[in-house]
């Protein structure tokens, strides 16, 4: 294993790459080449990139591996991509038209060599060919090492700004992979580095580097602006710190470096803005361009006071960071608006798919059948006195934490009288029951929760559960909203409780009559960040259970012949590893010429959700699978769902890392009683036995898995044995008692 890989994403500069090339082998010595390998990512078209590489790769002085994609992927994409050729011990991504300084590859190797570090910061120069000039260090960085362990949020805080630049960045790659989630990290337009740098630090038990020296020379005329400069400065960047809680104790102080860095930090080019009504320059010999619409919406959306502010000659940076605030969420909701029109358009060209026809016509067959099973009835029991809790939870929506409370409500009908105050949302899925109030709240970053917190205070119910999930709630307004509702028996569900800042909610936890959680890991991060163990009550999902069906039956009436039938089954995201499941079916259909996968998958009503269809969706006309996959979309009632399943032979949750607590797509899948693939993630421990486990989600360990499966007969009974000691173990009869017990024993 080489002990660096330099990657190089490229993109039609053939000219700027041979120059880059150039700096970097008058460096190369014997000792160098055994210790560095070079991998250029090529998006080039009509461009002469593949002949510059080929000249290098022909001197031999360098491992060199080139990987050419005849297309532009895009540069967030393409970045990551980039690293995913290296095979060496660290990565650093490098801009293909900046150069390396004389002498400065030495210096990185000899700190690598150290073994000591995780990350390094490297200094840059700004340096203008044209007109001859070379700048002085741009980020004045200092001589620094870092704990990582103890000092990771001062890592951000001092070296945020230079981080931005990704070539200054260099990886060690267990480090970058510690939280691999390529298309989610692709949404961070022009910073998908920092999201992966961001999130892995915390976890890193090495150290990080800041080196004051100059190791690279970067083009000043060469970068990119566009006309969403203000977008990638006031949101993006913004999100991505936002995005990771354990940073919250230096948040302000970023915030802060940022607003003084960013191109609005002076607020005289605001004024030629406005003079010009499109430009203003930044840089020697550039200008950015703005989008005038963009502005106007912004200004419109300013109060008078604020536009004064934001066109005087002089404003101090606390000045600049409220107003960038009030940009980001302006930005924000023009950017997401033309984006969901892009993505909405797109759909209902995806929609016209074979596979999604074939989906369709296999939904209208479903609907046709009868049902000759038992329904089970979800109103367990009751009491002569009913119970009165109100519960603050999504509701009536596509959300697993609407269903999950949509069925505890079902469940306790006969015992408990709830009043719901539901999240406000724009696609219901039915008409709201009576029982439901007023939506008064959004997520923890659109809108207060006074209307809220009056509702509460309002209400005649002694008990008020709160569902809570990261981004319901920003927890420091709801430790002050459990302080002011004391007269009131509060319980709060915590869903998840990875990367979430647990000690800024643990004095209003403690408040509480009680915590429930799903797992015993989840227990264990509230006790450390100093919640009362006493108040913690440890309740799993509970376990639905539909009406068992003959498979057989169910597949004549939907006109399935196929010799295996795989299933999926939960919302469509990413992380769930739907994608890896359409490549495993090219390769079980070398064996198995007719298998079919049907994708019950809803597409969730986000960007990362819809342009994951659309992936999807490609890999399978790519692949030639339109005659072996059916992609059912749409949010389907829970009695279509559970046939789909038992339709299936082999139901497929090979999830990749997440951060969620509990997993309700599972629990369909084992109410369906047909072998489960799952991934040994922690999501999936609870289900040990019920399930086979895959190392990671890979085609070929699925395909693999499914192999084993439609062999082992023995296997697929003991799998079946273990799913129904489950069902009766965790059945949601027995989970709602034990939330009445604590809904009761808090009066």
């Amino acid at each position: 294993m080489k002990l660096l890989s330099i990657c190089v994403p490229t993109l039609n500069r053939s000219k700027t790459i041979e120059q880059l090339l150039a700096s970097l082998f008058r460096q190369v010595t014997p000792e160098i080449s055994e210790l560095l390998e070079l991998c250029i990512n090529d998006d080039s078209v009509d461009d002469s990139t593949e002949e510059v590489v080929k000249k290098y790769i022909a001197r031999g002085e360098v491992d060199i591996v080139y990987h050419r994609n005849h297309g532009n992927t895009g540069l967030e994409r393409a970045f990551l991509e980039s690293v995913e050729l290296s095979g060496g011990k660290f990565a650093w991504i490098m801009s293909d038209d900046d150069l390396f300084i004389d002498g400065g590859i030495k210096i990185v190797l000899e700190h690598l060599q150290t073994d000591e570090y995780d990350f390094m910061v490297i200094e840059s120069n700004n340096f203008d060919e044209r007109h001859g000039w070379e700048n002085t260090a741009i980020y004045s960085i200092k001589d620094a090492v870092y704990d990582n362990a103890t000092e990771y949020a001062r890592v951000m805080d001092e070296l945020v700004i230079p981080m931005t630049q990704v070539c200054v960045c260099i990886y060690r790659r267990t480090f970058w992979d510690t939280f691999n989630n390529k298309e989610e990290d692709i949404t961070y337009k022009y910073f998908p580095h920092m999201k992966r740098i961001y999130d892995a630090l915390p976890h890193s038990k090495r150290k990080t580097i800041a080196v004051s020296a100059p190791i690279i020379n970067t083009r000043a005329y060469g970068q990119n602006y566009t006309k969403d400069v203000l977008i990638i400065w006031y949101h993006d960047l913004y999100r991505i710190v936002e995005s990771n809680p354990a940073y919250a104790p230096v948040l302000e102080n970023v915030r802060h470096t940022i607003s003084q860095k960013a191109p609005f930090r002076d607020i005289k080019q605001l004024r030629r803005l406005i003079a010009s009504k499109l430009y203003f320059g930044i840089l020697p010999e550039g200008v950015y361009r703005v989008n005038y619409a963009v502005y106007k919406t912004i200004r419109k959306n300013l109060t008078s006071k604020e536009r004064v502010t934001m066109f005087a000659v002089v404003a101090t940076p606390s000045v600049v960071l409220k107003i960038g605030r009030k940009f980001k969420n302006i930005i924000a909701a023009i950017r997401e608006k033309r984006a969901e029109a892009k993505r909405e358009k797109s759909l209902k060209k995806s929609l016209s798919e074979n596979t999604v026809i074939a989906g369709n016509l296999l939904l209208a067959k479903l609907r046709n059948t009868g049902s000759s099973a038992k329904k089970t009835d979800g109103n367990y029991f009751s009491t002569d006195e009913k119970l009165k809790v109100a519960m603050i939870t999504p509701w009536n929506t596509k959300c697993g934490i609407a269903e999950y409370s949509g069925m505890l409500c079902e469940d306790l009908a006969g015992a408990v009288d709830f009043e719901i105050f539901p999240a406000r949302d724009n696609e219901l899925v039915r008409a709201d029951e009576e029982f439901v109030q007023p939506r008064l709240w959004c997520n923890m970053f659109d809108g207060s929760l006074a209307d809220l917190l009056n509702a509460l205070k309002n209400s005649e119910c002694k008990i008020l559960h709160f569902q809570n999930q990261y981004g319901f709630f920003d927890l420091k307004t709801l430790t002050k909203m459990i302080t002011e509702l004391h007269n009131k028996k509060i319980i709060i569900t915590m869903h998840r409780t990875a990367k979430m800042p647990l000690c800024d909610i643990a004095d209003g936890l403690n408040l509480c009559a009680a915590v429930i959680v799903h797992s015993a890991l989840d227990r264990k991060r509230l006790t450390e960040s100093g919640v009362d163990d006493k108040l913690i009550k440890e309740i799993p999902l509970g376990q639905p259970e539909f009406p068992q069906e003959d498979a057989q039956k169910l597949r004549q009436s939907m006109g399935l012949k196929n010799k295996l039938i795989m299933g999926s089954y939960g919302f469509l995201m990413p992380h769930k590893g739907v994608l890896e499941c359409i490549r495993a079916v090219a390769v079980i259909r070398q064996k198995v010429p007719d298998v079919l996968y049907i994708i019950s998958c809803a597409v969730y009503p986000n960007a990362p959700s819809k342009d994951y269809f659309f992936e999807c969706l490609n890999e399978i006309k790519i692949r030639n699978l339109e005659e072996n996959i059916i992609v059912l979309p749409d949010f389907l009632p829970n009695e279509e769902s559970s046939k789909l399943l038992q339709a299936s032979d082999i139901l497929l949750m090979p999830y990749k890392n997440t951060d969620e607590s509990a997993s309700g797509a599972i629990r369909f899948c084992v109410a369906a009683k047909k072998p489960i693939i799952a991934t040994a993630q922690p999501i999936f421990d609870e289900f040990e036995g019920c399930c086979i486990k895959i190392p990671e989600c890979t085609p070929e360990n699925i395909a693999a898995a499914v192999e084993q499966l439609a062999k082992d007969k023995k296997l697929c009974n003991r799998l079946a044995e273990n799913i129904n000691i489950r069902i009766a173990e965790t059945s949601r009869e027995a989970t709602a008692k034990k939330y009445y017990e604590v809904y009761y024993a808090s009066l």
